[in-house]
């Protein structure tokens, strides 16, 4: 019956397979929280960055004040201002590194989010496959009620032939006798 079905080894197998790839896409998606926690941490560094930002912001206007106020007060200003000059460029060289800083950080969150995109389009690749899958099983099932159908009406009417061939045969034998 299997045969005449058409549910040969191949479609049990072809069922082992999607299910082997449902269970591996499932722990793929443990992977995508990876991504959320990705997120997550890119957001706490751009925060972190902007608070550094501002505290360096803060830091130079405190120079420039202290530059304005050395140069009204004295003559020997001139050296405050060379320290001065220092700061800012200290704080030139921390205002690069935070850029730098933020790019890395963007590079990394762009990968993340492409490894997800990857992952749901797999993902919508298997569901589409499993659907088809689930169809095809569905189509076979009903082809399988159609030939016990088939079968059913066969045995009947071998059963009614079987009576009508022994009526005869029955009273063949009788007319001999």
């Amino acid at each position: 019956m299997l045969e005449s079905a058409k549910i040969g080894p191949e479609l049990v197998d072809s069922l082992g397979r999607g299910m082997r790839h449902l269970s591996e896409t499932t722990a793929k998606l443990g992977q995508m929280g990876d991504a959320a926690l990705a997120t997550n941490e890119y957001s706490h560094s751009v925060k972190a960055a902007a608070s550094n930002i501002n505290k360096m912001n803060q830091s130079y206007a405190e120079s420039v004040g202290s530059m304005v106020e050395m140069a009204t007060v004295s003559k020997s200003a001139t050296a405050e201002m060379a320290n001065a000059s220092k700061d800012a460029k200290e704080y030139h060289t921390q205002v690069q590194s935070v850029t730098k800083n933020l790019g890395a950080l963007n590079a990394v969150y762009e990968m993340e989010l492409q490894d997800a995109n990857q992952h749901i389009k797999a993902m919508n690749k298997f569901y589409t496959n499993l659907t088809q899958s689930l169809d095809s099983m569905a189509k076979a099932t009903e082809d399988a009620e159609s030939f016990k159908g088939e079968i059913s009406k066969l045995t009947t009417n071998l059963s009614k032939l079987n009576n009508i061939y022994g009526g005869m045969i029955n009273a063949m034998k009788g007319s001999q006798a």
